[in-house]
């Protein structure tokens, strides 16, 4: 019994902490307060362990193995049923609440992923259609992304530039004139002021 009711009391303990930790994340996702319901139903429970052991162990030593006894029916004769019965319902409470805000949280954020995504295509097909070339390059020049216009004015597959410099796709740009364009693009990135190029 005396294992029991250490583990409970370290599992409510641990509980706690992760709570206190995660408070943050928890209030974000509105399951905060469900958070603290089931925390608190859990620790009803955990004070009649935390009872017990303390009537096991402390009370017999101060006040005598019978008076340790009739305590301890005492408490599991009146009190235990109720205590175990509130926790039980604020538990049942705090998942309750949890399970609503988070999948109001999940209908939100499906609706948001569903608004990105179709923003997202929209802004793919102006990129796409536009009638001047635009190659999109990371900060090491390695090409990402060109839009049609920029592959046709080039005659290159996409295929081909894709995850490669300029200057290592063939036919596509002399060294010179990539190492040009990559100082020019250098500047962009460290002063964020725009040029030109024709």
């Amino acid at each position: 019994m005396m294992a029991t009711d250490v583990l409970l009391i370290l599992v409510a303990a641990m509980a706690t902490a992760l709570i206190i930790l995660r408070r943050a994340e928890l209030k974000e996702v509105g399951a905060l307060s469900g958070m603290i319901c089931v925390l608190s139903g859990l620790w009803g429970i955990a004070g009649i362990y935390i009872a017990d052991f303390y009537i096991m162990t402390v009370m017999p030593v101060f006040y005598g193995t019978d008076t340790a006894m009739q305590v301890m029916a005492d408490l599991h004769m009146y009190y235990s049923w109720f205590v175990f019965a509130a926790s039980a319902l604020l538990v049942l409470a705090g998942l309750v609440q949890m399970v609503f805000r988070l999948s109001r949280q999940a209908r939100i954020s499906r609706s948001r992923n569903n608004e990105l995504r179709e923003n997202e295509s929209i802004l793919d097909s102006i990129f796409q259609n536009l009638p001047v070339g635009l190659l999109i390059k990371d900060k090491n020049h390695i090409v990402e992304r060109p839009n049609r216009t920029y592959v046709a004015w080039y005659g290159n597959d996409v295929e081909k530039m894709l995850g490669h410099t300029s200057d290592y796709v063939e036919n596509f740009q002399p060294k010179e004139d990539a190492g040009v364009m990559n100082a020019q693009e250098d500047e962009v990135l460290e002063t964020g002021r725009i040029l030109q190029r024709q």
